[in-house]
């Protein structure tokens, strides 16, 4: 349970910090434009990378003790 509550906080915390980037550094377009699709995707990609490494360690995937040695 603490795995997902991690896991999303730091998937919300790299769109949060997207979306507040965009909005103050006055780069965020309206939402009926193109470019908005866009840059949310690039916020996607942002959530994924910051909420890889809880949700990674956690389930083993990142550490040494997951690998078969031949």
């Amino acid at each position: 349970m603490l795995t997902a509550i991690v896991t999303v906080l730091a998937f919300d915390t790299g769109m949060g910090g997207w979306m507040l980037f965009m909005q103050f550094g006055n780069f965020m377009p309206a939402p009926t434009d193109i470019s908005f699709f866009f840059l949310m995707q690039v916020g996607l990609v942002l959530e994924f990378f910051t909420a890889y490494q809880p949700s990674a360690g956690s389930f083993g995937v990142a550490s040494k003790s997951s690998r078969c040695d031949r």
